[in-house]
């Protein structure tokens, strides 16, 4: 929201106007305003799905390089991934797994806490199953899902192979602020198999 308000701010600068002063957008219509809104906000959104296209794939190659996808190709047993909360950036990066894994046939078990107290695991689970109408066969008979209680955190960490988190917040600084079990669940995860 913050960088969509600075866009529209600049496109208002562009065309004469200044957001920051009392009188600065006094020859602007309403007109005028909500083109220059609607480009900002555009671009910010284009900015976004680059970004997060870039960060899908990144996180694709980083899984099917691994030892424990290598391992597990085209076998029984499934690459085990937890995760908490709702993220769309963790989302659309699990999408592009699971499509992955099917290409190489290859099965994921997805251990998601439920993240109380808004349950927002239950809400990034439905929106994983939401297929888009021009592509059914996308991949989910490789999947296996279970939501847990954050109280089953240990037991859900337990035989992972990735622990995967989003972010609530990153400030200007590149600092990160998490979901409150998140900590937990990567020190679990780690304390659980400390080989890996």
């Amino acid at each position: 929201l913050s960088k969509a308000l600075l866009a529209i701010a600049g496109g208002v600068a562009q065309r004469g106007g200044n957001c920051f002063e009392k009188e600065g957008l006094k020859t602007f219509g309403l007109k005028d305003m909500k083109s220059v809104a609607k480009e900002g906000i555009e671009e910010i959104m284009k900015v976004r799905r680059t970004k997060m296209q870039g960060l899908s794939s990144s996180f694709v190659e980083l899984v099917t390089a691994s030892e424990p996808y290598q391992r597990r190709m085209s076998s029984e047993e499934a690459i085990n991934i937890l995760t908490l909360s709702y993220s769309s950036s963790v989302t659309k990066a699990l999408k592009n797994l699971i499509a992955r894994a099917r290409e190489d046939n290859t099965k994921i078990h997805l251990k998601i806490l439920e993240s109380r107290p808004r349950f927002d695991g239950v809400t990034f689970v439905k929106d994983l199953f939401k297929t888009p109408p021009d592509d059914r066969d996308d991949g989910m008979e490789h999947l296996k899902v279970d939501i847990m209680s954050d109280a089953c955190v240990a037991l859900a960490a337990k035989h992972c192979d990735f622990v995967v988190i989003g972010s609530d917040k990153l400030s200007s600084d590149g600092d990160v602020s998490n979901k409150i079990g998140s900590l937990p669940a990567c020190l679990l995860a780690k304390a659980l198999q400390p080989e890996s």
